[in-house]
């Protein structure tokens, strides 16, 4: 069973909306851990887990 991993940014000022896929668990979590920083409050993000 393959997993892959989604990082979704979506921006609330301007509806932009924007996605990462990675196959590497630490790679997707340390891509989240860099855009939590750096993102401003307009900013939802989600790290989302999925099964082939």
């Amino acid at each position: 069973m393959a997993h892959s991993f989604t990082v979704e940014t979506y921006d609330h000022s301007n509806g932009e909306e924007q996605e990462q896929e990675f196959t590497d668990v630490d790679e997707a979590v340390t891509e989240f851990k860099r855009l939590a920083a750096v993102m401003s409050d307009s900013f939802s993000m989600v790290l989302r887990r999925e099964t082939d």
